[in-house]
């Protein structure tokens, strides 16, 4: 990629340091949000306007496009960052969930504590580096990605380690009223998981077709109960693809 001009750094340090002055903003503090606009020019020009006008009125100011780009572009080499710092004895992973907007800053809050406790309480090396930023936005909640990352020289089994402080991290998010994923699904990574959230909302999985693994199947008491109804549509199902329970 070309090297910016005099001009463009120039510009680039005097928007840094209106924002971080003039705006009164922290490095340590400052959230980006990458918005893609779309539509006819008029349209673009609209929605620009409107996003300008309401971030000015909570303190924000646009960053301009090619900050928004270089944030969209970073999201394609975040998956990328897990092998890299594995060359430094930094083992990371990401896990998301789905919150109603009522429960966005008690599931962050709660989380992020009950990671940097858990990491104590097994006196493991140096701190945790947690974070989480919300990915998607809906009218009844956001999906939100947690970032957790840890020390791992001298750490005996630090991958069965890692899995135990994140299972504790998803049962509180659990608690405090997130999902068990947004998108990334159920699995056997999340199996334990499966019977918990069944049972606190059994009516709504009575109502949807849930789709389980070989190894994930729900009660037998469950499964007996839909056998009548299910016989159907489970002969055009892969027996040995999936076990499905219909509606």
């Amino acid at each position: 990629r070309a090297s910016p001009s005099r001009f463009q750094s120039f510009r680039n340090l005097v928007s840094k340091n209106i924002g971080y002055y003039i705006g009164n903003f922290s490095e340590r503090s400052v959230v980006c949000a990458t918005i893609t606009f779309e539509g006819t020019s008029e349209e673009v020009k609209m929605q620009k306007r409107s996003v300008r006008e309401l971030a000015s009125m909570h303190g924000g100011i646009l960053a301009g496009s090619t900050v928004g780009k270089a944030g969209y572009d970073l999201t394609f080499a975040i998956a990328y960052l897990r092998d890299f710092a594995l060359n430094y004895n930094i083992l990371g992973e990401s896990f998301e969930t789905f919150v109603p907007w009522s429960k966005l800053t008690r599931v962050i809050e709660a989380t992020k504590r009950k990671i940097y406790s858990e990491h104590k309480r097994r006196a493991l090396p140096g701190a945790p580096f947690v974070c989480s930023r919300v990915t998607q936005l809906y009218d009844d909640g956001v999906c939100v990605y947690f970032y957790f990352c840890m020390n791992i020289c001298g750490v005996g089994e630090p991958s069965d380690i890692f899995a135990e402080i994140e299972r504790s991290a998803r049962q509180e998010i659990l608690d405090n009223g997130g999902s068990l994923s947004h998108h990334h699904g159920l699995g056997k990574l999340r199996s334990a998981f499966v019977r918990q959230i069944y049972s606190q909302d059994k009516a709504h999985h009575q109502s949807c077709a849930v789709v389980a693994p070989p190894g994930m199947a729900l009660d037998e008491s469950d499964e007996e109960s839909e056998s009548d109804s299910s016989t159907m549509s489970e002969t055009s199902m892969n027996d040995e693809a999936s076990e499905f329970f219909p509606c």
